[in-house]
């Protein structure tokens, strides 16, 4: 009826009685006119007759009127508030939907919208979902700003705090890698705000929120910048604890139990390798030990029941021990039936020497005069004696010391033919204090090595110059002051001593290898005035600092990087440094000193400078490799080169390399797999004596090749060549 009411003028409001009658006025009125206008009229009347039809049934008139009815119920006034109100609950509906399926650019259009109808900014909860929508669209400055206005709207919702320090979660992370201080700042302004809100959540006994805001704290603070991994594990078992079903917190406790079992793995394959380590380091005192054990000499048979007493859990030690001391026992009493043998001998000389006496005695006494003399020198021109009482030993006289005494252990051979005066049994193990007096000049070689119960020493600012191994073995010798005018040192004078800190005078203007097998040392200081070495932390340099001469042994550092003005390593400059783990060499030195890192049982981590070809012999004997990758530039690998290296599994060498030296990895008990270069064309017989059985040398070249260089190897595994294997 729409059309028609428009076309014929009439009220929409009518019902279909009074629709008929104004059709029939219409109809008269158009039958008047169809003389002054007869096409109009014509058209009219049609339209009037269209009309008539609508109401022709009683179905068709009770459905207009239901219309009608319907139609002026729809035409009371709309509220104009509540359309809007609705229309922002579906923009604010719809963009939940599209935030929910992951679908943000959908999403914002649908808040955009939402917020384009509030009329003021009172609604917190739809400006907290605008900032959520703008940070997953990377709009992050805006989403702060919506976020901020949600939080003055409502300050009591813990859960608008969580929205805020996403969005400086986001930030952070896209900055991590063009800007590491902001993204730091940014992460700290996310923890910050984690707390704040924690802090609403507990006035307000939101558990909810509380349960959220602990989840992704201890998030932030486990994976995350500057991490505190303890607390943000108490945070996520709390979190749990509430209920928090984000997954934050059990993200944490899924890695905290993950690096717990990385850890526990760790150790057990940590312990494995010490128990290793350990089992390889005792076979080896346990096989010195028994060498030494075939000596018929006392005090190395007393060296051999101390190696296998510091291993006496260790196979047949205990018994061992026993064994030699029923040997010791042994000699000692063929030596007093010799002795008695000798007394018997001499007592049937007995009337012959009686009837001598006036004549021997003076013998006697002039020999006594002689012997005496000469027993207390110990220079040409000095003199020894000792207190029993206070055991003391003092030197007194002017002039050098003897230069040529033996050690206390013979059995270190070397140019030595005296014997020390004071070597009897009655006295070198009880001297407890050594005066020298003033006017001894040198004090000798081997001088005092061995006098285990030294614990304090006297020396004259006469003494100008120490002799090698002077304090060895002096274990409870711990302090010693160098006269002021000493020039020179002639190698290691504590060796085995119990020295921690060693003060160089300003006068000394040589030294070798000072602290080598100094094992307590901790510490080296340099008279400032010295114009020939200075020291730095601890550590001894020459003046211009172009040479290390000596690193403390007890140096509780566990990594060292040499200073770039170094060009040299001295003599055995880091031996037996048991605390150090890694160890960086500049590439300004050109030279390494004999014995340079042996014994430094935990380096594990070393670089070698590229001019360096050739490595000094033994040079890393003892150290604690592992898998050892030879440095490609290297040509020679020499003499005992990484012997005794007990934790050593696998060793690559590269191509350009040409010879493997005697002994070079002798006694690595645990080396089991080892790689060698065609390039190498000479293998000391003795390479990898004593590695461990079954163990696998892939070879480069071919069966006929290996033959030529590496036939007599004592080897005790396999060979796996280019074309086939070679057995042993």
């Amino acid at each position: 009826m729409t059309d028609y009411y428009a076309e014929l003028n009439i009220d929409s409001s009518l019902g279909v009685d009074e629709i008929n009658k104004e059709l029939s006025k219409l109809e008269n009125t158009w039958k008047r006119r169809e003389l002054t206008n007869p096409e109009k009229a014509t058209k009219m009347l049609a339209i009037i007759i269209d009309a008539r039809e609508v109401f022709k049934s009683t179905t068709t008139k009770n459905r207009y009127d239901r219309e009608l009815a319907e139609s002026k119920q729809q035409s009371k006034p709309v509220d104009s508030n509540q359309q809007r109100k609705d229309e922002i609950k579906k923009w604010r509906t719809d963009a939940d939907t599209y935030y929910d399926r992951g679908e943000y650019d959908l999403a914002k259009i649908a808040v955009d919208r939402a917020l384009a109808l509030v009329a003021d900014s009172s609604d917190d909860d739809l400006y907290s979902l605008a900032a959520a929508v703008y940070m997953e669209v990377g709009e992050h400055s805006v989403a702060l700003s919506f976020i901020n206005n949600a939080i003055v709207t409502n300050p009591q919702n813990g859960l608008h705090y969580m929205v805020k320090a996403g969005i400086y979660g986001r930030s952070a992370s896209a900055l991590k890698f063009s800007d590491r201080y902001k993204s730091s700042q940014y992460y700290e302004e996310e923890r910050k705000t984690l707390q704040i809100g924690l802090n609403v959540a507990n006035s307000t006994g939101d558990t909810y929120a509380k349960s959220r805001l602990l989840g992704a704290l201890a998030f932030s603070l486990y994976f995350e910048a500057n991490p505190d991994r303890v607390r943000a594990e108490e945070l996520a078992r709390e979190a749990l604890a509430l209920g928090e079903n984000l997954g934050n917190a059990q993200k944490v406790i899924d890695a905290v139990n993950e690096q717990h079992r990385a850890e526990e793995q760790a150790a057990r394959e940590q312990r494995e390798k010490e128990e290793v380590a350990e089992n390889a380091r005792k076979d080896g005192v346990y096989q010195e030990a028994k060498r030494i054990a075939t000596s018929n000499d006392i005090s190395e048979l007393k060296k051999a029941i101390s190696k296998f007493e510091s291993i006496s859990d260790y196979k047949d030690s205990t018994q061992q021990i026993e064994d030699i001391i029923s040997k010791i026992q042994g000699i000692v009493d063929k030596a007093e039936e010799e002795k008695q043998h000798k007394i018997k001998k001499h007592k049937s000389r007995n009337k012959v020497i009686l009837c001598s006496i006036p004549i021997i005695a003076i013998a006697i006494v002039i020999g006594l005069f002689v012997t005496n003399n000469m027993h207390h020198k110990c220079g040409e021109n000095l003199k020894w004696e000792y207190d029993a009482d206070a055991k003391v030993l003092t030197i007194t006289g002017a002039g050098p010391m003897y230069d040529d005494y033996e050690p206390y252990s013979a059995s270190l051979g070397g140019d030595h033919n005296r014997t020390r005066p004071w070597d009897s049994d009655e006295i070198y193990d009880k001297i407890n204090t050594i005066i020298i007096e003033d006017g001894c000049t040198h004090i000798g070689e081997y001088a005092f090595d061995g006098l285990s119960n030294l614990t304090e020493v006297s020396i004259p600012d006469s003494v100008t110059s120490i002799g090698n191994s002077a304090f060895d073995w002096c274990e409870r010798l711990t302090h010693i002051e160098l006269p002021r005018n000493l020039t020179s040192i002639d190698g290691a004078i504590f060796w085995a001593s119990g020295i921690k800190t060693l003060h160089i005078p300003g006068s000394v203007e040589s030294l070798r290898a000072i602290a080598d097998g100094a094992t307590y040392l901790e510490e080296i200081t340099v008279d400032e005035n010295n114009n020939f070495f200075t020291s730095v932390d601890g550590v001894l340099f020459s003046k211009d600092m172009t040479i290390l001469w000596a690193y403390p042994q007890a140096k509780a550092d566990e990594s060292y990087i040499i200073p770039e003005s170094v060009t040299e390593l001295g003599s055995a400059a880091f031996r037996f440094s048991e605390n150090l783990k890694s160890v960086y060499i500049p590439e300004s030195v050109t030279e390494l000193g004999w014995h340079t890192f042996e014994d430094c049982t935990n380096l594990v981590d070393i670089n070698i400078p590229k001019n360096i070809t050739i490595l000094p012999e033994e040079i890393f004997g003892g150290c604690g490799f592992v898998n050892l990758a030879i440095p490609e530039h290297i040509v020679e690998i020499g003499y005992r080169e990484y012997s005794m290296c007990w934790s050593l599994e696998t060793v690559n060498i590269p191509d350009g390399v040409e010879t493997i030296g005697d002994y070079a990895f002798s006694s690595c008990y645990g080396l089991m797999d080892i790689t060698i270069p065609v390039s190498v064309i000479s293998i000391g017989s003795m390479a990898f004596e004593d590695c461990k059985e079954n163990s696998i040398i892939h070879y480069a070249g071919t069966t006929d090749q290996w033959i030529s260089i590496a036939s007599n190897l004592s080897f005790a595994g396999t060979v796996e060549c280019s074309d086939g294997n070679y057995h042993y």
